[in-house]
């Protein structure tokens, strides 16, 4: 048995060291070297063993730094379009001149591609790092990423409402090779219209914006903490997920029974 104020004791030292032993994350944003790949054959290339030839900037989007085919009346938007004719109406014609090309209906781009890009951008690992445990961040991506670190496929994501999380594990001091596959095709078969996907708001872009991030931890931390009370019967559950990589196994239950002005033992198993 053990009582509540050590079981208190207990929980804060491991936060605590969770928050010590963990880095402040490093922002990958800057300079990227940058592959373009309209017929999708970078991966059967194996263009993430490379070295890409381009430079773009990240947190960014390739349409905005004027990458990818110029707007025409035959752009291959996302969305329906409403009217896919309406070059030919009267009002619109002078809209529908090479190089002056004005679509009704959406948010025009400066420039639209649907496919395959590739960002890559070396990273520093540091002798004091090499028993650590490194974790990517990106958080908004556009569409489909895919992770390689020095040409070793480390997952896949699709999500369009939460950030793209990749584990890296540990990684030996020197420098390694970052390379990310952003797909931004139809991946799922939502409506065109849709406003994640749609051109109608400018959604069908291809990059990466807001945080790009390498976080480094102990290998041993704390990966989620949740607490669930009941008011009525003056409890809560505490359910904290530890993760760990030092291939090492400790698994503790502990139950905690609070009462206002007053101590209950908490029975850890």
């Amino acid at each position: 048995m053990i009582n509540v104020s050590r079981l208190i004791t207990g929980v804060a030292t491991i936060v605590l060291c969770a928050s010590v032993c963990s880095a402040r994350p490093v922002s990958l944003e800057g300079i990227w070297r940058f592959g373009y790949d309209p017929t999708d054959s970078g991966e059967k290339q194996q263009w993430f063993t490379q070295r890409l030839p381009l430079p773009i900037k990240l947190p960014g989007i390739l349409q905005a730094q004027n990458i990818g085919p110029p707007i025409f009346t035959s752009t291959p938007w996302v969305l329906s379009l409403y009217d896919r004719y309406w070059y030919l109406r009267d009002e619109y014609k002078e809209y529908a001149e090479a190089g002056r090309v004005k679509v009704p209906f959406l948010s025009q781009p400066p420039r639209h591609y649907i496919g395959v890009a590739w960002y890559q951008r070396d990273i520093e690992v540091y002798q004091y790092q090499a028993a650590r445990r490194f974790v990517l961040t990106l958080e908004r991506p556009h569409w489909e990423t895919t992770v390689w670190l020095d040409g070793k496929k480390i997952g896949s994501d699709r999500s369009l409402v939460a950030p793209h999380v990749y584990e890296l594990g540990t990684i030996t001091p020197g420098r390694h090779q970052l390379t990310i596959r952003v797909d931004n095709r139809m991946i799922m078969p939502y409506r065109p219209d849709a406003h994640s996907v749609s051109d109608s708001l400018g959604a069908s872009w291809n990059g990466i914006v807001g945080r790009i991030e390498l976080n480094d931890t102990g290998r041993v931390w704390i990966d989620s903490a949740q607490v669930f009370p009941n008011l009525d019967q003056k409890t809560m559950l505490v359910k904290v997920r530890i993760g760990n990589q030092t291939g090492l196994e400790w698994i503790r239950n502990a139950d905690c029974n609070l009462a206002r002005h007053r101590r209950r033992p908490a029975n850890m198993e």
